[in-house]
């Protein structure tokens, strides 16, 4: 946008984390190259380190800008906790937030992620492990799910099917639990990410043909566009559904916005076909395009879940309250369901609540489990 515009930009993103640091006492705020700002925070315990990350994000929010595109600014904090120990060094230091910031960077939304300084060595170790598992092809017990729920908005809970959302992890030699942000970037470098949708799917269909339905209702399995658009993942996904219909009824196949634009046509054909099964249909991180409205009305879909990035500072925001509130309302109109995520906080609820979302998730809602 020029030169003047950059300038005003980085101005008022300097006045907002000033705000953000003054709640700190001994913080200091400093700018580093290009759109970078660096803060330093003495005196935080590890523990408010998620805490710090999300009222970063949300100090920050005024300059986001919406509708999303591909050229729209948004914030990103990559946080490392350090500790003075034997070997420690300020490039070690820096290595780990630049490190922490590329994960947060990769998530494709407003995110914070948090890397301690001194396990820079363990985390290099850590992706090296991750690059042979999916290059030798992944084995199945390395994968591990977590379920997050939803909770109703407007209905009893009982009538309510969206009851939660199945989170990825992979279990590391050492038995740690790594997060989809540190390896879903490998997966797709190395063409393996229809091999770990497989063994998702799998072990979710497993999981509620053995114990019955999570939560006591629908599960949203996330899919890659290199798997939505694929026919033959398609049509082995099709007989896996329609093998097991009693189990497809509870699962709820879910794509990213941003995947639909460029490949609606195959999108359409892979819904269409899926939809026979019984299992239900939904839209993640809806609103990042202007596009989006457009093709709301040409997929047959069940849900949308707004993205998070509308959720954040929504309190405070008249206009991502107005904008929720008209989805919700253009929604409603062609009978799909709206859920909102990253609900933190009472407020929040009720303040989705109050614009007739129909569910919420988020850690207010409960952590994956």
């Amino acid at each position: 946008n020029g030169r003047p515009a950059g300038d005003t930009l980085l101005k008022r993103a300097a006045e907002l984390l000033r705000q953000v640091c003054d709640k700190h006492a001994r913080s200091m705020l400093a700018k580093l190259d290009g759109p970078e700002f660096a803060i330093l925070v003495p005196d935080i315990a590890q523990a408010d380190l998620a805490a710090l990350g999300e009222e970063l994000i949300g100090g920050l929010a005024e300059i986001e800008e919406f509708p999303r595109t591909d050229r729209s600014v948004m914030p990103h904090v990559g946080i490392a906790y350090y500790k003075h120990h034997e070997g420690a060094s300020f490039g070690k230091l820096m290595s780990a937030v630049s490190s922490a910031l590329a994960v947060a960077q990769a998530r494709g939304v407003p995110a914070w992620h948090v890397q301690e300084a001194e396990t820079t060595d363990q985390m290099a170790a850590m992706y090296v492990e991750i690059n042979g598992m999916f290059k030798v092809g992944l084995p199945r017990e390395r994968v591990v799910l977590q379920y997050q729920p939803v909770r109703a908005c407007q209905v009893a809970e009982s009538e309510w099917s969206y009851r939660s959302e199945a989170c990825v992890r992979i279990l590391s030699a050492d038995g740690t639990l790594i997060r989809a942000g540190l390896f879903i970037a490998t997966a797709k470098r190395l063409g393996a990410l229809q091999l770990l949708d497989r063994v998702i799917v799998e072990k979710v269909m497993q999981h509620i043909a053995a114990h019955g339905p999570v939560k006591g209702g629908a599960t949203a399995i996330n899919l890659s566009l290199e798997s939505i658009i694929d026919p033959v993942f398609v049509e082995w996904l099709h007989g896996q559904l329609a093998a097991q219909r009693e189990v497809a009824r509870y699962v709820i196949l879910e794509i990213a916005e941003h995947s639909i634009i460029a490949h609606l046509d195959a999108v359409k054909a892979a819904f269409s076909r899926l939809r026979e099964t019984g299992a239900r249909l939904s839209i993640d991180r809806f609103g990042q395009s202007t596009a989006s409205v457009g093709f709301l009305r040409s997929l047959e879909i069940d849900y949308i879940k707004i993205d998070g990035a509308y959720t954040r500072g929504l309190v405070q925001s008249t206009d991502r309250q107005f904008f929720v509130q008209a989805l919700v309302g253009i929604a409603h109109g062609l009978g799909i369901q709206v859920v909102t995520e990253y609900i933190e906080s009472e407020q929040d609820f009720a303040m989705v609540k109050s614009l007739m979302v129909d569910g919420a998730q988020g850690y207010y809602i409960g952590k994956p489990e």
